[in-house]
């Protein structure tokens, strides 16, 4: 999801440092990109997302809510485009390491 530019920054140069917020059910992602814009989105496990009513932007702000340092951070800020769900991007491997490899998560 992208916000405007309200989204308070941590630090002076902000673009591209990315920030997590943690909360009861997951935690947040918050990356500063460019123009003033904020990509912002949540993880949690499937039963959070179950309880999902009406649409994806007033469930997102709910979610936000629910985490006071990231609540005082968008104060004030819009959405500048749509946002969008996706399922699960879980995945499981038998093994971890093998000759040459490791297995390592991005996430």
């Amino acid at each position: 999801m992208l916000e405007s530019g309200t989204v308070a920054p941590l630090g002076e140069v902000e673009t591209g440092h990315i920030a997590i917020h943690l909360f009861d059910h997951g935690w947040f992602w918050v990356i500063p990109l460019t123009n003033g814009i904020t990509s912002i989105g949540v993880v949690g496990p499937s039963s959070f997302f179950k309880d999902l009513k009406g649409d994806h932007e007033g469930f997102l702000w709910d979610a936000i809510r629910r985490s006071p340092s990231l609540t005082r951070r968008t104060a004030g800020a819009r959405m500048v485009m749509p946002a969008v769900a996706t399922g699960n991007y879980s995945y499981a491997a038998s093994r971890m390491v093998g000759d040459g490899h490791i297995l390592v998560g991005d996430a």
